[in-house]
């Protein structure tokens, strides 16, 4: 799957409410979802950081907000299992933080990371630059606690990785944008913290050399987790955020490769011996982008969605043969864009 996006506008930070209730502990909020369940019946609009309100449609005028950001408790933490459950209104940079300290992660890339919270992240599904490789959040949610609009509170999956009875209400949740429940558990599996990441900058000629690329990357003996493409205007503006010294009057692909060093360093040269065997005719500048200068890339990749004085944003999802007929189809109307490839997810 390929995504596209012009570069977004600024979300939506106002909520129209009449409304707003912030419990501090999980029986607080059950009592007010029961109590709002006999009167006033208003609509619930569960938030978080408040960074990605635009997502559906806009909320009612008389939604009772509930904003879930003192619900933050670490509930447990055994980082020999690689599983660590906690309630949804942890920052995400706050779980980075705490999981960087077991050299471990969940890697999903979450713009904004300051302010976005947890749950609101799994509510949206949002991923970014490392989905290529990592997945989504679908892959990394196996235990969730929820409170339905009569109060009543539910289960799914568990605190351990191999849990696979009954039907999978954490799928069901995440990316349901709080419309079947309000999140206010989550378990989640994690990742060791790779020793080493660096990325690949390709310079393309054209959009038409970028099928042949990306054809023999879904056959290379390395294992990209990062496979992004942007045209000229796209990685000006990357580069202007990353403080990147890059130029190119093309389209520019983005490969994320990591592991421990010396794996890492190989998958790089062997990218390399297989993009430049490509076609003799074809010429690819190549340059490798290592250390913080590429944790900076990475970030500025993970950003790029927002922030804009954009009039129109819009994302198109399409299978690969349409990436380039769709990219100069959206360059004829000045389109900025960024394409991701995904892995599929059904």
């Amino acid at each position: 799957q390929t995504r596209f996006r012009s570069r977004p506008g600024m979300p939506n930070e106002s909520v129209p409410s009449s409304s707003e209730f912030q419990p501090t502990t999980q029986s607080e909020l059950c009592r007010f979802l029961t109590e709002n369940a006999v009167d006033p019946q208003n609509p619930i609009l569960p938030v978080g950081g408040r960074t990605a309100l635009n997502y559906g449609y806009p909320p009612a005028g008389n939604s009772a907000v509930v904003a879930l950001t003192k619900l933050t408790r670490v509930v447990d933490y055994p980082s020999r299992d690689m599983t660590i459950t906690v309630e949804p209104g942890i920052r995400i940079d706050d779980l980075t933080e705490l999981l960087s300290a077991e050299g471990q992660q969940l890697p999903v890339d979450v713009s904004q990371s300051n302010r976005a919270t947890l749950g609101g992240v799994v509510a949206t599904n949002t991923s970014g630059p490392r989905r290529f490789g990592y997945g989504t959040l679908r892959d990394y949610v196996i235990g969730v606690t929820a409170i339905n609009s009569q109060g009543k509170t539910f289960h799914g999956g568990g605190r351990v990785v191999k849990n696979v009875a009954g039907y999978d209400i954490c799928k069901l949740l995440v990316g349901s944008l709080g419309t079947l429940a309000v999140i206010t558990q989550l378990t989640l599996k994690l990742k060791p913290i790779p020793e080493a990441f660096h990325l690949l900058w390709v310079s393309l000629p054209d959009w038409n050399t970028l099928d042949a690329v990306v054809a023999r990357l879904h056959k290379s003996e390395a294992r990209p987790v990062v496979l992004d493409a942007y045209d000229a205007v796209a990685f000006q503006l990357l580069t202007a955020e990353s403080r990147l010294k890059l130029a190119t009057k093309g389209p520019s692909l983005i490969i994320g490769l990591e592991g421990s060093l010396r794996e890492t360093e190989w998958q790089i040269e062997a990218v390399k011996s297989e993009l430049q065997s490509l076609d003799s005719n074809v010429s690819l500048e190549l340059k490798t982008i290592e250390g913080d200068t590429a944790s900076r890339v990475l970030n500025a990749m993970t950003e790029f969605p927002v922030g804009s004085d954009d009039p129109l944003t819009f994302q198109a999802s399409l299978p690969p043969s349409k990436v380039v007929e769709f990219t100069q189809l959206a360059q004829n109307f000045d389109v900025v864009i960024r394409s991701e490839e995904h892995t599929s997810e059904l």
